[in-house]
């Protein structure tokens, strides 16, 4: 019985910590976009910038649209997982 207890409980603790690219996708997107945003209220904005920040909210969109919904402690778990 304890051996069954103490797999369940590794399972689900490696569950937790797996790294999930999209998710790790999502936050250099995110990243990228702070990056870009921040030079446009520094240096302001020009065509290849103002293109850039469009192309990158789109993508932003599309690859973090699966946790939205997602609670913080997970959400947390998951950017701990894309850390090196």
């Amino acid at each position: 019985m304890k051996n069954i207890i103490f797999i369940i409980g590794t399972i689900v603790l490696s569950a937790c910590s797996a790294r999930d690219e999209q998710f790790c996708e999502c936050l250099e997107i995110g990243n990228q976009l702070n990056e870009i945003s921040e030079g446009l209220l520094t240096e302001g904005t020009t065509g290849q910038s103002a293109q850039e920040l469009k192309e990158l909210k789109a993508k932003k969109v599309s690859a973090c649209q699966d946790y939205l919904t997602m609670d913080g402690v997970e959400l947390i778990q998951k950017k701990a997982a894309c850390l090196p």
